[in-house]
């Protein structure tokens, strides 16, 4: 890593913050979407789509992490 680890660690959890807010919205409309497709309906009772909505956007958020982290490695090198 550089020699400012903070800002490298910063700068990635403040992206997969971003990536977790901004994936959220999407995943819950796709999800909604093929229960919809699936059921005929949207089922007001079921709170599946948006619990797994919080894990697919979850997922999105560590993966971008890893990616920033990972590039700040790979220039260190360079």
């Amino acid at each position: 890593m550089s020699r400012r680890p903070a800002v490298i660690y910063g700068t990635a959890f403040a992206l997969s913050l971003v990536a977790l807010l901004v994936s959220y919205f999407p995943f819950v409309w796709l999800l909604i979407r093929y229960q919809t497709w699936r059921l005929g309906h949207p089922n007001p009772f079921v709170i599946g789509p948006e619990l797994d909505a919080i894990w697919c956007s979850l997922l999105a958020g560590v993966i971008v992490f890893w990616f920033v982290v990972k590039r700040a490695k790979r220039n260190r090198t360079q």
